[in-house]
């Protein structure tokens, strides 16, 4: 007899000698339980067999394609503006990370979805330095190089990490993000861009500290030249 997958051999007995209702009721049902655990098979609750099959098919490219499309894109004017952000942290730390900051785990990381405008003062291999008044200083670096980290998945606080049970799933969608930013925002902003000009963001920062201020370092999502 070949159950499970595996061959289990039964020897012949003769049920005759039994009445149908001990066979059915107790003979029966004891072969498949003996069966089941010569197989050496296992139970799996129906909710994790469910959610095995769920993470067996997550695509995060196709997942994170749909965000930056239909969510991040669409709504980007929802982003805080940089000098609200930056005079609310001067008045009241606590009350800017609860309106407008996020918290992933238990550290000192707060991360900000914004927006702004300044002009270029400085064009490096790997960031764009941005003046927000009419001085020469960098008050704001543009990430232009090699773009990693999770600071624009949680800055926009689109994606819930609770809907992630797999924590791969979860950080393949900051990879995929990333390379979006790479590949579509970074390289027409790098060949235009020059000294002098202007240009609206929009990105995500992560604050640990007052160093983390002044400059503000952004991870584009949005870039447009004036």
């Amino acid at each position: 007899m070949l159950l499970f997958g595996r061959a289990t051999w039964i020897p012949p007995i003769d049920f005759s000698i039994l009445g149908d209702t001990i066979v059915k009721r107790l003979v029966l049902p004891l072969l498949l339980v003996s069966a089941f655990l010569v197989s050496g098979c296992s139970i799996v609750p129906l909710d994790e067999y469910r959610q095995s099959l769920k993470d067996a098919s997550f695509d995060p490219q196709a997942y994170t394609e749909n965000i930056w499309n239909t969510k991040l894109l669409p709504n980007l004017d929802d982003a805080v503006d940089i000098g609200v952000l930056y005079d609310l942290i001067a008045e009241d730390l606590q009350d800017a990370r609860a309106r407008y900051g996020r918290s992933i785990g238990l550290g000192n990381i707060y991360y900000y979805f914004l927006k702004g405008q300044g002009r270029v003062v400085t064009i490096e291999s790997d960031q764009v330095g941005l003046t927000l008044g009419n001085s020469e200083d960098v008050d704001v670096y543009i990430k232009t190089g090699f773009i990693f980290g999770n600071t624009v998945r949680n800055a926009t606080q689109l994606i819930d990490v609770n809907d992630f049970p797999n924590s791969q799933d979860f950080n393949n969608i900051s990879k995929e993000i990333n390379r979006l930013i790479t590949d579509r925002v970074v390289p027409s902003f790098i060949a235009e861009v020059q000294e002098g000009m202007l240009v609206k963001f929009v990105g995500g920062t992560e604050i640990a500290s007052d160093e983390d201020l002044y400059p503000m370092v952004v991870i584009p999502v949005h870039l447009q030249l004036q």
